[in-house]
């Protein structure tokens, strides 16, 4: 479960790097691409963060 919770993460996150890059370069779509971006890295990131809480209270 662990694993495929990080994987699909991982592709969630890799899935709006490509759709972003698909957008046309100019001032708006950089700002939206940057907030798409920033939101999908914090899903995986988070996730992260939650596993290694989770391991130190088992210490």
């Amino acid at each position: 479960m662990k694993e495929l919770l990080k994987n699909t993460t991982r592709k969630y996150a890799s899935g709006y790097w490509r759709l972003c890059a698909k957008f046309p370069v100019s001032r708006e779509y950089n700002a939206y691409s940057d907030q798409l971006i920033r939101g999908s890295g914090a899903v995986e990131g988070n996730y992260r963060v939650a596993c290694r809480a989770k391991f130190m209270l088992i210490l």
